[in-house]
């Protein structure tokens, strides 16, 4: 769950081209910084080379124990410069104490010289250049909010320079005091949706910053920490390699379907959590649903789960769903309509853990009974948009069909739901939209050393009704806590095997590398057969009774009906007690 956001600063290349003009804003006010980092005697400069390939602004702060000159050259002139010839200048100025000079050039390479030409001085002197129209100029009193928006995952930027000391915040990420007349540069890995940047001061100040932002494709690989134990299996991310770069793909489904036919498997586990077993291990159908409703966006991790005891293969099967909107959102029963429980446990997040709640429910039918080889689990997860909120069920295949043991709906009226595949953002609390089938510790974030496995899988999605094979896999999951050691899973004789071994990270797994033997099997008995036509709900596939928040839906669905119907039955007892009181007179 981990997400790295990487600080650094930047230096500045553009490509050349050649010109020759410029004009000058300047603003310059009497402020010391707390420091002048550097010394030059009478005679002496120092200059920043820029090679400018579009229409830009040049910002400089400068900052003096003395007069100096501050000159803009084109490259062809800096050599007679420098050679004390004289010299034909786009700009020239004397300044003294500290300020800021904005000057807009045109395409070209350009040198800014700061001089003491008068007398040693001590100073310190930044640039950054910018678009003129991304270039903000900002004078403000205490507080200041830039509020923007990304529409995807995206690589953000920003340089600034200040008159006078001020805090800049960027919630969620970072809080930084910046110096006065000192360039600042920072870069962050930003998600989709809403953004603001805050700037904070104890007095009138003046601002100068430039926001640049690229849309950046998310790389599964670069999100996990390959030094440490991780979920192994196949899972998708919407992206794979062709000829070394990075492509991508999205999916959008309303039902998943993982397949497991595992032959041999024992864990183990020298310090399990509490309530865990050491020889615990899981197989986890895994997935981020997307909620849609009146323009605001909500996430839910998805997990469909059977835990075994590797020992005496005791399994239990159980699901649950997690709020992902944003880091530490919780779930309540207030929100939910369904059979289950709310847990509550702590997430990691870097090095610290957040308390949050989640939404779980275990399959009766099965607590601690017991397996046999070869062990067979098909889960599925199905997502349906009602009237009332997203519905989602959990099942998986049994000898007579997909048998539902658990369904939940969300109360968020007018929304889209459904399961989505994509590389280009994240859920709010920095997770990955993405489904997986991967093994790892039994729960609670166990981690469980893997000492003999054999298993294939396959992961599928439905779409017009067809069956189809995730188009590339990797071999590892993300967002689950559970991890595994020495598993290794790929492609052998046209199928997808996990066994023993050294994971390999890079490997992704094309649809035309594997045959999708269980594929028939699996699209038997597909869940859209369990709709029962007549009822106007779906029925519970062991006995056929409505769930609670079936009935809650079918209530809701017909709720002006039921209203005639019961003020209709009250008309009715009225009448007949009138009559019956009136006969008895």
């Amino acid at each position: 769950m981990n997400r790295y956001l990487l600080v650094v600063l930047l230096m500045l290349v553009l490509v050349p081209i050649t010109s020759s003009s410029a004009t000058i804003n300047s603003t310059s006010v009497l402020s010391q910084s707390k420091s002048l980092e550097y010394h030059m005697n009478i005679g002496e400069y120092t200059y920043e080379e820029l090679n400018i390939s579009n229409e830009s602004t040049i910002v400089i702060s400068y900052n003096t124990s003395s007069s100096a000159a501050l000159l803009l050259v084109n490259a062809s002139n800096y050599a007679s410069y420098a050679n004390n010839e004289r010299t034909e200048e786009i700009y020239s100025s004397k300044v003294e104490n500290s300020g800021v000079k904005e000057l807009n050039v045109s395409p070209g390479s350009y040198y800014v010289i700061l001089k003491a030409e008068y007398k040693p001085i001590n100073y310190s002197f930044y640039i950054f250049v910018s678009p003129p129209s991304k270039l903000k100029s900002v004078n403000f009193s205490n507080e200041y909010t830039d509020n923007f928006s990304l529409s995807n995952y995206t690589n953000f930027s920003i340089d600034l320079i200040s008159n006078k000391e001020i805090d800049m915040i960027l919630p969620n990420y970072y809080n930084y005091i910046i110096q006065p007349y000192e360039e600042f540069q920072i870069t962050a890995y930003l998600n989709r949706g809403p953004q603001k940047i805050i700037f904070k001061t104890n007095s009138s100040s003046r601002l100068f910053f430039y926001i640049n932002s690229t849309n950046e494709i998310i790389n599964p690989v670069s999100l996990i920490n390959k030094s440490s134990p991780n979920p192994m299996g196949i899972a998708s991310y919407g992206t794979y390699l062709k000829q070394g770069k990075l492509q991508t793909f999205k999916i959008k489904t309303n039902e998943i379907i993982g397949t497991a036919n595992i032959t041999s498997i024992y864990a183990y586990s020298s310090d399990p959590p509490e309530n865990t077993s050491p020889y615990g291990a899981s197989i986890q159908l895994n997935a981020m649903m997307n909620v849609i409703s009146d323009n605001k966006t909500y996430q839910y991790w998805l997990q469909d789960v059977m835990s075994l005891n590797t020992s005496s293969l005791e399994y239990q099967i159980y699901s649950n769903m997690w709020n992902d909107t944003k880091l530490g959102a919780n779930l309540s029963k207030s929100q939910l309509i369904g059979d289950g429980y709310i847990g509550t446990t702590y997430i990691k997040y870097n090095n610290s853990k957040i308390k949050t709640s989640f939404y779980g429910s275990y399959d009766s039918n099965n607590l601690n009974n017991k397996l046999s080889y070869p062990i067979y689990f098909s889960p599925v997860i199905t997502v349906n948009n009602t009237s009332i909120g997203p519905r989602v069920n959990f099942g998986y295949y049994t000898q007579n069909g997909y048998r539902f043991f658990n369904n939940v709906t969300i109360k968020i009226l007018n929304s889209t739901s459904y399961i989505e595949v994509t590389p280009y953002y994240e859920a709010g609390n920095g997770n990955s939209f993405d489904v997986g089938l991967v093994f790892g510790g039994e729960s609670n974030d166990e981690s469980s050393k893997f000492y003999n496995m054999n298993s294939t899988e396959d992961l599928y999605y439905v779409s017009n009704d067809s069956l189809i094979a995730f188009p590339y896999l990797y071999t590892f999951g993300i967002n689950t806590g559970e991890s595994a050691s020495d598993l290794s899973t790929s492609v052998i004789n046209n199928k997808i095997i996990t066994e023993i071994g050294s994971p390999n990270y890079n490997e992704i797994i094309t649809e035309s590398q594997h045959y999708n033997s269980n594929k028939t099997y699996a699209l038997q008995n597909e869940s859209k057969a369990f709709i029962n036509p007549t009822s106007g709900y779906e029925v519970d596939l062991q006995n056929g009774n409505p769930s609670i928040s079936q009935i809650y839906e079918f209530v809701y669905k017909n709720s002006f009906k039921l209203l005639i119907l019961i003020l209709t039955i009250i008309i009715l007892y009225t009448i007949k007690f009138l009559i019956f009181k009136n006969h008895n007179k």
